[in-house]
């Protein structure tokens, strides 16, 4: 993973033996929802030979916090799919914006603190947890990352391989 604690990014590329429009195909069918699933699945989009998709599951929402964004094409009698995958922007918001207010309370905290006031220790207090907290999450976030990227990379070289 290069580029970081919060916008690191991955290569990843699946090539395989079917063609680009069956894998096209394949992909829609994979990101379609049909009725109610209670497993594991892709979400995304496919526009032209772009690809966007990650991971969801009506019961782990929360944790779905890894995208790839890539292209189709062709490569020999088959075809390839390569891009990154990363934090979604929504959860690189999410901690970058925890992390902002938690260094911000934890300086407004240690000023007045410094001023001798009683209720500065308190804040001080406050903001150290909040970013303790964001830092756990960013941290526990990122070793569970390579469970979706798995995920993601076996729906996706699922796409490409199989007849031409």
């Amino acid at each position: 993973m290069e580029g970081g604690f919060i916008f690191w990014n991955q290569p990843l590329r699946v090539s395989g033996s079917r063609g680009v429009a069956d894998a096209a195909g394949t992909i829609r069918s994979l990101v379609e929802v049909s009725g109610i699933l209670l497993g594991e699945r892709l979400m995304g989009s496919l526009e032209g030979d772009r690809v966007h998709v990650w991971r969801t599951s009506p019961l782990a929402r929360a944790g779905d916090v890894v995208e790839f964004r890539g292209t189709l094409r062709a490569e020999g009698d088959g075809s390839v799919i390569e891009g990154q995958v990363g934090f979604n922007l929504r959860t690189r918001v999410q901690f970058v914006g925890c992390l902002v207010l938690g260094l911000l309370i934890l300086g407004v905290g240690a000023v007045h603190w410094l001023r001798d006031a009683t209720a500065g220790e308190q804040v001080v207090v406050v903001g150290a947890f909040i970013t303790v907290a964001t830092l756990v999450w960013i941290y526990s976030s990122r070793q569970l990352a390579w469970k979706q990227i798995a995920f993601i990379e076996g729906e996706l070289a699922r796409a490409v391989s199989g007849p031409g």
